[in-house]
């Protein structure tokens, strides 16, 4: 019976994360040719508008000092923010009740987020 209920547990877990990680994970196609500064800031800033848009997933990311002193930190930091939080809001605008967004935007919804400008 032990071993019946570690299966469905790891099964459900597995599941669970394949469905969760990918959503939220930035897609960084865009920094393709790009420094490693650019690319360091197009993920924290991709994160951090996941969290701006509502996810409870994500955790916001900025490194003040390089916002300052590193230009392509900077702008790849400002392009993802803008591009993710919209991204992830429009995620819960389409998304149905048997999506991905049914897992993620229960808050957004909540605070009525999710409704077009």
């Amino acid at each position: 019976m032990n071993t019946i209920v570690r299966l469905i547990t790891l099964a459900l877990t597995t599941a669970i994360a394949g469905c969760i990680s990918p959503a939220l994970q930035p897609d960084m196609r865009p920094t393709i040719g790009e420094s490693p500064a650019y690319k360091d800031g197009y993920s924290d800033g991709c994160h951090s508008g996941y969290v701006s848009g509502g996810s409870l997933f994500n955790r916001f990311r900025h490194d003040a000092a390089r916002m300052q002193q590193d230009e392509d930190y900077r702008l790849g930091w400002n392009l993802a923010y803008q591009r993710c939080k919209d991204q992830f809001r429009q995620m819960c605008i389409d998304g149905g009740i048997f999506s991905r967004a049914s897992v993620y935007c229960s808050d957004v919804r909540e605070q009525g987020l999710d409704k077009a400008p």
